[in-house]
């Protein structure tokens, strides 16, 4: 098959699916916006009704400028545990969230609610620096 009829399959198969999508999206009570596009990049925007009546929240940013956050180590490359010590705000963790210190930077691999006054939590993370295990001097 040459590479002009893939391509057109393609095209296709993800112009069908587009629409599927969008009429699932738009069933459900959701919109999806035009892609915002800036040369290789294309984002679509996600729109629908707030889910959340939470109004007690703060980034994990805030809370760690805050020292209402710590972070454990667990000597585990790919999980910490986490602990909120804040008596009243929850703090949302998204993943990517980087965390610095310990035997070694990492990234945060899932979006997550920690609850006030929590307890020690585990959480998955991914390494990201590869060849350092202790802690910075």
């Amino acid at each position: 098959m040459n590479t002009r009829l893939k391509i057109g399959i393609l095209s296709i198969i993800a112009l069908i699916s587009g629409v599927a999508a969008t009429a699932t999206a738009q069933s459900s009570g959701y919109r999806i916006s035009a892609p915002y596009t800036y040369k290789n990049l294309s984002i679509f925007l996600v729109h629908g009704k707030d889910e959340s009546k939470k109004t007690n929240m703060m980034t994990l940013q805030e809370a760690m400028e805050r020292k209402l956050f710590k972070v454990y180590e667990t000597s585990e490359v790919n999980e910490l545990e986490v602990e909120n010590l804040s008596k009243e705000q929850d703090v949302f963790i998204q993943s990517g969230d980087i965390v610095k210190g310990g035997k070694q930077d990492r990234v945060l691999a899932v979006s997550i609610i920690i609850p006030a006054r929590s307890g020690r939590v585990k959480i998955e993370a991914f390494c990201v620096e590869s060849g350092r295990w202790e802690k910075r001097q």
